[in-house]
């Protein structure tokens, strides 16, 4: 018989221009039955709060820390909500937000405000998959008409544009462009900033605009045209050019894309009424601008489900990954927190004969380069004989256990509690151990491990890329 619970989740948006909370209710399931492994999925999501939107506190170059605090507190108090009250979620710092000088202090402090089991986390690939997600995106590419095809979601808000690519319901690649709304801000009719890749752009194009001048509406169309090229470039409708390698901080799309959708705070401006500067940036602009772009020429565009907020439901609603039911665990205390992962290979019965080597390089090289305990993580072999089983163990065992650490193995089949065991008899009973499984970790991912979910044994997992730049 199958068996319902729920879980209560926040999400936290710090972006450039606006900062958002929701939270979400998910429900999870556990089914299973005669000769059949227990399996637990989250199978509804819904949203029980949305705050409103703010503006991002800023001092200077840094974020306002206790400003973005009050807001926290608010609006857990205006949601009815305690810390306590939550079980898991995200807080993440987006666009240029990521790149401000306190950015990993404020977010790992707001992260501990919001819960015990709130992940901090940032970087343009893990923002464009929830932005992706959060505005519908990702589902539109389990519908029938779509299958088999790359629908691309740009999310552009103010300092940042993240274009997601998803298909058959799976984020396939990303990218990163530092073009947004509020790479020009105005005040009172004068230009009081303009992002630097911005003036190294519009130099190259012989457009003269500094701080202090006037920018026309005229001119800002022109700028916004300019951007809107870039983008075209970066998903394929027009050949790629220097234009678009300086606008990149990350590696391009691999493939263009056969559909699109938009979110961010740009997307609510591109069937806006005329172009202004009512938002003290160029934001409207740049909307209009991709409204009569190739875009929507080609026909492609696809609405989306939410725009201003895709960023915070993804955050909320699609951060969670629940392990499979046949965890082993031993000694090991909840949470984990900001875990790096050190994956090594193990896809064939090829892939044995220098396992344990593997093993011991990869974990060497991550605990070094974070200064920390890391988590063993590899995939393949989705049914082990005893043998080889036995065989991983007497690796692991020898070249990835630290006395007195915990030893944390992540695995993407279903033989965790195996492996477990037969870790165990290795390291003997006061090792500390976890092994879970159905968790599909990569190099250069760091997790986040909840305790064991109440009524199953699945613990919540969310896998995340940290980076600030």
């Amino acid at each position: 018989m199958d068996k319902l619970r729920t879980l209560l989740s926040v999400g936290i948006d710090i972006g450039t221009t606006t900062t958002q909370i929701l939270f979400t209710r998910l429900t999870m399931e556990t089914s299973g039955g005669y000769g059949c492994v227990p399996k637990t999925e989250i199978t509804g999501k819904e949203i029980v709060y949305r705050s409103p939107i703010y503006f991002t506190p800023l001092k200077d170059d840094r974020i306002d820390g206790e400003g973005t605090a009050e807001i926290i507190r608010t609006e857990y108090a205006a949601a009815g909500f305690s810390p306590h009250d939550i079980d898991t979620g995200a807080v993440i710092i987006t666009g240029e937000s990521a790149r401000r000088r306190n950015a990993a202090s404020v977010i790992s402090a707001a992260a501990q405000l919001c819960g015990d089991f709130v992940a901090a986390a940032a970087g343009p690939d893990l923002e464009s998959c929830l932005a992706g997600k959060g505005s519908g995106c990702c589902e539109l590419t389990k519908k029938y008409e779509y299958i088999g095809k790359n629908i691309c979601n740009l999310d552009i808000g103010g300092g940042t544009s993240n274009l997601g690519v998803f298909c058959g319901g799976k984020d396939v690649s990303a990218a990163c462009l530092d073009i947004g709304g509020r790479l020009i801000r105005i005040s009172g009719g004068l230009v009081t900033y303009i992002a630097p890749k911005l003036s190294v752009l519009l130099k190259k194009h012989d457009i003269v605009l500094r701080p202090g001048d006037t920018l026309s509406g005229d001119m800002a169309g022109k700028i916004c045209a300019l951007l809107t090229r870039i983008l075209e470039a970066a998903c394929g409708l027009r050949e790629p050019d220097g234009d678009l390698a300086l606008m990149l901080c990350t590696k391009a799309l691999p493939a263009a894309p056969d559909f699109f959708t938009f979110s961010g705070g740009v997307a609510d401006c591109i069937s806006s009424g005329p172009a202004d500067f009512r938002y003290g940036d160029i934001g409207v602009y740049l909307g209009r601008a991709l409204r009569r772009s190739r875009f929507f020429e080609s026909g492609r565009v696809i609405a989306s489900a939410e725009t201003m907020r895709a960023t915070v439901i993804g955050a909320g609603s699609y951060t969670l990954n629940l392990s499979g039911n046949t965890i082993f665990k031993n000694n090991v205390s909840f949470p984990i927190k900001s875990l790096p992962a050190a994956y090594v290979s193990l896809e064939t019965p090829e892939d044995l004969e220098n396992f344990a080597l593997s093993c011991r390089d990869s974990l060497r090289k991550t605990r070094s380069l974070y200064s920390k305990n890391a988590a063993l993580a590899f995939g393949g072999f989705r049914s082990p004989t005893f043998a080889q089983c036995e065989q991983i163990a007497d690796a692991i065992a020898g070249n990835a256990y630290v006395k007195g650490e915990e030893l944390v193995v992540l695995i993407r089949e279903d033989w965790a509690k195996a492996l477990g065991q037969a870790l165990l008899r290795r390291l003997g009973k006061n090792a500390k151990l976890l092994c879970a499984d159905n968790l599909n970790v990569s190099a250069g991912d760091f997790v986040d491990i909840g305790a064991p979910v109440k009524g199953a044994n699945a613990i919540p997992v969310i896998i995340k890329t940290l980076v600030f730049g």
